[in-house]
């Protein structure tokens, strides 16, 4: 056997391009890289990245699945969670948000959806709006990373880094490079991958 094979059950939501919108579909990857040495640990680590990466989707709309937020939130080798808040007339950033964390590393990004569909939701019970300071539809959209490379220290640590200006893909990109101040210095960005796949 030379190949590790993903069969995809899941759909992802109508932000993702319609390939990823069928089911079953299958993507593989060779074992190693050609002309890798059997004993590379560092081809066979970022093989097991790849399969792990492939296993939970790039965007998730937690009002079809609420139980992805809790699997999501025991991952451990993604980076970031990009939490993004949206009423219906703005319900096709998703799309947008989701490309951007398409041009890294698979796992490395998850986008999770929100959607306020009525006027005031101070009363909606999933705490995720209130926590985010979204208090109505006229807060949306909002769009905040958890960064997980940033450590939990001092009297009120937070993760949280939020987005502040247009929700287009290149800015998104960009925000999602740029380094964070609290991150020490030998904290490694993140990189985005080559534009190059390997997949089927």
């Amino acid at each position: 056997m030379d190949h590790v094979a993903i069969v995809a059950l899941f759909s992802e939501p109508s932000g993702a391009p319609e390939e990823e919108q069928m089911v079953p579909r299958l993507a593989t990857r060779p074992l190693l890289p050609p002309g890798a040495d059997a004993l590379d640990l560092k081809a066979e680590e970022a093989m097991c990245m790849w399969a792990l990466g492939h296993r939970v989707p790039i965007l998730i709309d937690a009002d079809e699945d609420p139980y992805w937020s809790d699997r999501a939130g025991a991952l451990s080798f993604n980076k970031m969670t990009a939490i993004l808040f949206l009423s219906p007339p703005h319900a096709h950033l998703a799309g947008v948000v989701r490309a951007a964390a398409a041009r890294f590393d698979r796992g490395t990004i998850i986008v999770m959806t929100f959607m306020a569909s009525s006027m005031s939701i101070s009363d909606v019970s999933n705490a995720m709006f209130k926590r985010y300071g979204v208090k109505s539809i006229f807060d949306t959209p909002r769009l905040v990373f958890l960064d997980k490379r940033i450590e939990l220290k001092g009297a009120n640590p937070s993760r949280q880094r939020h987005y502040k200006g247009t929700l287009t893909e290149d800015a998104i990109v960009e925000f999602i490079k740029s380094p964070d101040a609290r991150l020490s210095p030998d904290t490694p960005p993140i990189k985005e991958r080559s534009r190059l796949k390997d997949e089927l």
